[in-house]
Formats: structure tokens, sequence, C-alpha cells
């Protein structure tokens, strides 16, 4: 599947690849597709509410 989105000034920030292509999962594309550095974003461990 390929995405694009035309931006009106600035540039998107591209992950480091490996080879020819970049896969990103769901999160990391909203990411970039909104503007944030996906580096610079810090993850933190989600645990399941208590039932």
């Amino acid at each position: 599947m390929v995405w694009y989105k035309v931006l009106e000034r600035g540039t998107f920030e591209l992950p480091r690849a490996e080879g020819d292509s970049v896969e990103l999962s769901f999160t990391d594309l909203q990411l970039l597709l909104a503007g944030i550095e996906i580096k610079s974003v810090k993850r933190r461990k989600r645990y399941p509410p208590a039932a």
C-alpha cells in the first residue's frame, strides 16, 4: 500500500532505511504525517487496566 500527503511547506523527516524501502507501523506513520519526529518520541509501557 502506498501513502502520500502533499505539503504546503516544510519537509517530512524519514527514518533511516537499510535498503530501498522503509517499513513503518501505523502509529509511526501517523506521527510522521503529523510532523512529529519519530526518534524524539518516548514510548512508555502500557499495562491493561486492573479488572
